[in-house]
């Protein structure tokens, strides 16, 4: 399939507050498309939407989340690629949308767009997310997503736990795939490192909250990161 044209537009957004602000935009032939805020981030009552504006009429979907409402920190990245007979867009969406930062990584969220609006096709929270572009078509996207013991409670300490996998994303016609990109070796290595931190996290520790609380996450996070691996 031929592409017609990618444009990428990036701006801040440490702060989005007042009435209809652009927080970023791009262009194909066919459509604007930009990220739009209305209101207070924090409050229930905010809108923040992707749209798209054309010949062909205006579509529009909702991205605010729950809990987090309407926030987004650090750069926003749009990525656009449309087919030549201009029938459908792909649109990738990259934002930080809350978290405690080290832990929790950009989302970058997939779209198809036709006239008819906007299809999701997924999710991924990818660190250092690279988009790979060929012949101005979007193909995937690289980077790598992380698995924490990291527990959020003074009673536990905070160590350098985080296990990164790289990965990378593709793009289907209706939903995205997120799977491993390194080989059968490493992901054994990748496995036995954890266990390594899994046991200096637990070491010296034989109480209620470890066996209530600790061990059983461990154990969560375990079981997805192996099955995650075995894709």
């Amino acid at each position: 399939m031929k592409i017609l044209i990618v444009v990428l537009f990036i701006t801040m957004a440490p702060s989005i507050g007042f009435s209809q602000e652009i927080i970023a935009k791009t262009r194909t032939w066919s459509w604007l498309i930009s990220v739009r805020s209305e209101g207070t981030p924090s409050k229930e009552s905010c809108r923040l939407e992707l749209v798209a504006e054309g010949f062909r009429g205006k579509n529009a979907i909702n991205i605010k989340r729950k809990g987090i409402n309407c926030g987004l920190y650090g750069p926003v990245r749009i990525y656009a690629s449309e087919a030549w007979d201009r029938k459908s867009t792909i649109v990738l969406l990259e934002a930080m949308r809350g978290g405690d930062g080290d832990q929790t990584g950009p989302v970058v969220e997939a779209f198809r767009l036709s006239h008819l609006g906007f299809m999701k096709l997924g999710e991924a929270e990818i660190f250092d997310a690279t988009y790979h572009i060929k012949d101005q078509q979007i193909l995937y996207v690289t980077g790598h997503i992380s698995f924490s013991l990291q527990m959020q409670s003074p009673a536990w300490p905070n160590m350098e736990d985080s296990i990164a996998v790289p990965v990378v994303m593709t793009l289907g016609a209706r939903s995205v795939w997120l799977r491993p990109t390194i080989s059968k070796s490493d992901r054994e290595l990748l496995m036995q490192r954890f266990e390594a931190k899994a046991a200096a996290l637990l070491e010296g520790h034989d109480d209620e909250f470890t066996s209530t609380y600790i061990k059983p996450h461990i154990d969560s996070i375990r079981k997805y990161l192996k099955g995650f691996l075995e894709r």
